[in-house]
Order: structure tokens, then C-alpha cells, then sequence
């Protein structure tokens, strides 16, 4: 049991010794300077900005390809209902002038389906 106690006493004072040296040593860094200064500290983070707006600039092209990609994809859907849609009137008029009975569309897709 006393050795038990002898060793935690020791590990104590060996952490607060450790603790207290990287006290020691940063407290020492600041007087000395060998801490990072705050000159390569903005340069840091000026480099890094920088990176971040390159970042920034190729999302941006990537988004407004898809913004064009999307716009595309809508007219050319928007075309496609607009004829089919033509395309079903001009079936039911022939099939009127012809006397048959005019075929009954399904309904669209409402896209919930996605």
C-alpha cells in the first residue's frame, strides 16, 4: 500500500514538473522570440487565404456550370412537354375528323418518383 502511494506521489511530481517546464518553455519562447512572430503568422495567413479564394473561384465556375447545365435541361424539358402536349391535340383532332374515339392520355409524372 505505501508503495502504491509513493508511486502516484511520484508520478505527481513528475507530471507537475512536465506541466510546469512547458510553462517554462513557452513563457521563455515569448521573450525570446522564437515563438512564431506575427509577421509569418499574417504571412501564414495571407498564403492561406489566398488558397482558400483559389478554393472558392473553382467552386464557383463548378456551380455556374451546373446553373447552365440545369437551365439547359429545363428548356429542353420544357420543349418536350410543350410538343407533346401539340403532338396530343393533333392526334385527338385526326381521331375526331376520322369518328374513332379519342385516346385517353395517361396522366403525367408528377417527378416524385426521383
Amino acid at each position: 500500500m505505501a508503495e502504491q502511494n509513493t508511486v502516484e506521489l511520484v508520478l505527481k511530481m513528475v507530471g507537475g514538473t512536465v506541466g510546469l517546464g512547458a510553462i517554462g518553455v513557452f513563457v521563455r519562447g515569448l521573450f525570446s522570440g522564437t515563438i512564431i512572430s506575427e509577421k509569418e503568422m499574417r504571412d501564414d495567413l495571407r498564403t492561406e487565404v489566398g488558397r482558400l479564394r483559389l478554393i472558392q473561384e473553382r467552386q464557383q465556375t463548378e456551380i455556374d456550370e451546373l446553373r447552365r447545365g440545369v437551365r439547359q435541361l429545363t428548356n429542353i424539358n420544357l420543349h418536350l412537354i410543350s410538343s407533346r402536349a401539340e403532338a396530343r391535340a393533333l392526334v385527338n383532332a385526326l381521331e375526331r375528323e376520322l369518328g374513332r374515339v379519342p385516346t385517353i392520355w395517361p396522366p403525367d409524372p408528377t417527378g416524385t418518383g426521383l
